[in-house]
């Protein structure tokens, strides 16, 4: 009950936040099979709930045990199937309590139902799939132990950002082919089960996200051409969430060139190899329809994302947790917000118009964020 109405909430929060979320491969998700979902981890927590939002079925998620010590936070991480996982750095006598762990996992898998892990076992905001950690291979290897008729599989998802702390960005998530792994773990001529798992998987993710082989060098030519594609698509606000086109496969291609060095210094300063646009900006008459209510929503909205705003920028340093605090605090504040105008305005002009009057801020809300996108179109990412 509490993931279903988190995740309405949360779905509001991601339109809202990101300009366009374009996913490609949903249909790919086994409805009847036991299923690892492996994915990259360039954010710290906006791929679960995005995940969360879009997957055809509830996941649950593997954490970091010590949260669990957390005496408030524990059921809201149990509520919303999340499993713990302990680390040798939280201590041997920690350690033990993975074996209950492990019976959990493995009863959601026989429940058929899928567990997110996210392979790369930390998170760093970067076009560049880093080295896949043992533990997916272990918690696969162990589930099978625990049953080994079990018809495990794995799914390799991709998840990329244009900016993952920049509000109006996109996100392009993809999904794999689903394969199974039991083989592996049978084969007995394998003198390392777990490290021809990731041998496996790797190239799978890779496939799925952007990947570039120097980033620090290579950054600014695709941040260029995302910027000069994206800088075109102003008038595709809706929907948010887009399940027909991906532009994907373009910046893959330009990842091959730069990850070939087939472009040259002056090509990769200058991005003169920037992805074809596509032609359209927003008609005049269109921007004019939305600048009186973009700009009403736009102001009506100034406290709760105001104050969210300044909160986040004191409280987190890091951009891979930057968007996700901010649209966690901007959704407490504007709740907060909303409940209070629906109770002044129930006490003075009566429930009827209470309601109408905060549906009609929400909607003026909606038409801010897409106002605010409208003007900063061709500021994002510089």
């Amino acid at each position: 009950m509490v993931y279903k109405i988190l995740r309405i909430i949360v779905n509001i929060g991601l339109r809202a936040y990101f300009r366009k979320i374009f996913i490609s491969g949903l249909e790919r998700v086994p409805r009847d099979k036991p299923l690892l979902i492996a994915c990259n981890h360039p954010s710290g927590f906006l791929e679960p709930i995005i995940m969360a939002c879009t997957f055809p079925k509830p996941l649950s998620f593997l954490v970091r045990g010590d949260l669990f010590s957390n005496a408030l936070l524990r059921p809201l991480l149990l509520s919303t199937n999340q499993i713990p996982i302990f680390r040798f750095r939280d201590g041997f006598s920690s350690l033990k309590k993975n074996s209950e762990s492990i019976r959990m996992v493995v009863q959601v898998l026989r429940d058929h139902k899928p567990l997110l892990i996210f392979v790369e076992g930390s998170t760093k905001s970067v076009w560049k799939l880093r080295p896949l950690q043992k533990g997916m291979g272990r918690m696969a290897q162990q589930t099978l132990e625990e049953d080994p008729e079990l018809d495990l599989h794995v799914l390799p998802v991709g998840i990329t950002f244009t900016q993952t702390e920049r509000q109006g960005s996109e996100i392009m998530l993809n999904v794999g082919e689903a394969y199974p792994i039991r083989p592996i773990f049978e084969d007995k001529s394998l003198k390392d089960p777990i490290a021809a798992f990731n041998d496996q998987l790797f190239p799978k993710i890779q496939e799925l996200t952007i990947d570039l082989r120097d980033p620090e060098r290579d950054q600014y030519a695709m941040s260029t051409a995302m910027r000069d594609f994206f800088g075109q698509v102003s008038y595709q606000a809706l929907p948010r969430f887009d399940t027909k086109f991906t532009p994907f496969p373009i910046f893959k291609a330009l990842e091959a060139k730069l990850n070939a060095e087939v472009l040259d210094s002056k090509v990769r300063n200058q991005s003169e190899n920037t992805p074809p646009i596509q032609n359209g900006r927003l008609p005049l008459w269109v921007k004019m329809l939305w600048l009186v209510p973009g700009f009403l929503g736009v102001v009506l909205h100034l406290i709760p994302i105001g104050g969210a705003l300044l909160l986040t920028n004191k409280l987190v340093s890091s951009k891979e947790f930057y968007s996700s605090i901010l649209i966690a605090l901007s959704m407490v504040f504007s709740i907060l917000y909303y409940f209070n105008i629906f109770i002044i305005t129930w006490i003075t002009l009566g429930l009827l118009t209470s309601f109408v009057i905060v549906l009609a801020m929400i909607l003026l809300g909606f038409c801010g964020v897409i106002f605010m996108e409208q003007r900063f179109t061709n500021t994002r990412m510089s």
